[in-house]
């Protein structure tokens, strides 16, 4: 879906040759759409999804948890390291992390990037919505720089016209030491 809700992947077809592929979504709000695209491109793929409200995923597609995705200390929230350890995914590449997390990306992304933990998780791919002017203006400059300098880049956005003038959709890859090296 264009517009609100739809996510760009970067380079599918990389995916499509791993022998095994970790995509976590959070915050499908019930709509499993992205999941359902996602598991016809890519069938390798596990796909976990997170979300507050009591959902059933497509059967096949996905697997549904109830969680809400944040930084570990607000309001009952989980980061995606503790996600990952309670999975046992510790060990494994999280190739998508697709976030539509109403407002909870800048303290989720303020957790990752600052964390002292030892299984610190960096997804390969970050596809979010983000909610430009619901903080300061150099708070959303301090997110894109700790992206930038953890070795992500923008490879696609646009604005969200549905939900209004603020919001914009983002796709994030981040590269490997030998590609900024």
């Amino acid at each position: 879906h264009i517009g609100d809700g739809g996510k760009w992947v970067c380079d599918p077809y990389r995916l499509q040759n791993k022998k095994s592929c970790l995509v976590y979504s959070a915050g499908s709000n019930g709509d499993f759409s992205f999941e359902q695209d996602l598991k016809s491109l890519l069938p390798n793929c596990e796909i976990y999804t997170f979300d507050s409200g009591i959902y059933n995923c497509p059967i096949n597609i996905c697997t549904y948890r109830r969680a809400l995705i944040g930084n570990g200390i607000v309001n009952g929230t989980k980061t995606i390291e503790m996600l990952m350890k309670e999975l046992n995914h510790q060990e494994r590449e999280l190739d998508i992390l697709k976030m539509d997390i109403e407002g909870s990306e800048y303290s989720l992304f303020m957790q990752m990037f600052n964390s002292t933990g030892t299984n610190k998780v960096y997804p390969r791919q970050i596809l979010f919505e983000i909610h430009i002017g619901q903080r300061e203006d150099h708070i959303t400059h301090q997110l894109f720089d700790n992206l930038r300098q953890h070795g992500y880049v923008i490879f696609h956005k646009e604005p969200n016209l549905i939900a209004g003038s603020k919001f914009f959709e983002y796709a994030m890859l981040r590269l490997t030491n030998n590609f900024t090296n």
